[in-house]
């Protein structure tokens, strides 16, 4: 179900597509195709910048890291989510993930963002279920039958909470699956760029979920074969303790032969050593299934 923001009653739909409150009777705002639950935190929230939003579309689908990340994550829910399944990826930015996935023959897939410009690229992917919300005050409860939080989980200072907004979220029997980046030794520059509060090992985040009383079903690292550049990165680019707007140039740019040539290295990473459990790597994958 969907609950009112104002005063937590279920929400009806009505005819022309919105939702209203069958107790308070307030219609929930609809802009420009994004159903706006807070839109009062919509322009700028957290540890992410709006302005981000543009470059990443442009360069998401080449950038060696972010197609094989996207094509790793939709390995794991054909593995474990049926394709009918009403699936949210929340912290979705442009919604790249939740494209990838109703590419891949998911039918009911939603992107959930607190930023509604970041909303808007979704649409344009051809998202059909957006949602403006603060995750911590989520209005679903028992909702969906998978949850995706893909390199979200490093922005927030309250994991608890989020973990806890995600269980009511997930209907009985549910999987949360979330991606984050891998350990404190690597973190650089970027990290600070973004907005991290921290890197994760396997271990730390896997406890995360199992406090809230998930079972977990997977937790591993995965872009291993990266870990020599990513180290070499965060020596060459260590965290200035400021960051400067120079910091924001050219984020995303990669040579593009070297774009090629990390591209085939990760894919072969994944063709050749998807079931080995590495002992460090990039980022860490965790699935966990909700149990009542």
């Amino acid at each position: 179900m969907i609950l009112c923001p104002g005063c937590s009653a279920e929400l009806t739909p009505e005819p022309q597509g919105g939702l209203i409150c069958g107790r308070c009777a307030a219609p929930v705002v609809i802009r420009d195709g994004v159903i706006m639950f807070h839109p009062e935190v919509s322009g700028s929230h957290g540890g992410m910048n709006p302005g981000i939003y543009e470059e990443l579309a442009r360069v998401e689908e080449k950038h060696f890291w972010m197609r094989a990340r996207a094509e790793y994550i939709t390995s794991i829910f054909e593995e474990l989510v049926a394709k009918k399944a009403k699936i949210i990826e929340i912290g979705s930015s442009t919604g790249n993930i939740a494209r990838v996935l109703a590419k891949s023959g998911y039918s009911d897939v939603a992107a959930g963002d607190v930023h509604a410009s970041a909303l808007a690229f979704a649409g344009a992917y051809g998202i059909k279920n957006l949602y403006q919300f603060d995750m911590m005050r989520s209005p679903f409860r028992e909702h969906f039958e998978a949850v995706g939080m893909f390199d979200v989980f490093e922005h927030l200072d309250d994991e608890a909470g989020a973990v806890e907004n995600i269980l009511r979220m997930l209907k009985p029997g549910g999987l949360v699956l979330a991606t984050v980046p891998a350990h404190m030794w690597l973190w650089n520059r970027e990290d600070a760029v973004a907005s991290h509060r921290r890197r994760y090992t396997v271990s730390r985040f896997r406890s995360i979920f199992e406090k809230a009383g998930l079972s977990v079903l997977k937790a591993r690292y995965f872009f291993a074969s990266i870990v020599p550049l990513l180290l070499l990165r965060s020596l060459s680019h260590r965290d200035r303790g400021e960051v400067l707007a120079e910091d924001f140039m050219n984020r995303f740019k990669v040579n593009t032969v070297i774009n090629l040539l990390l591209g085939k290295l990760l894919d072969a990473e994944s063709r050749f050593f998807s079931k080995v459990n590495f002992c460090c790597g990039g980022s860490v994958l965790l699935v966990a299934r909700k149990n009542t």
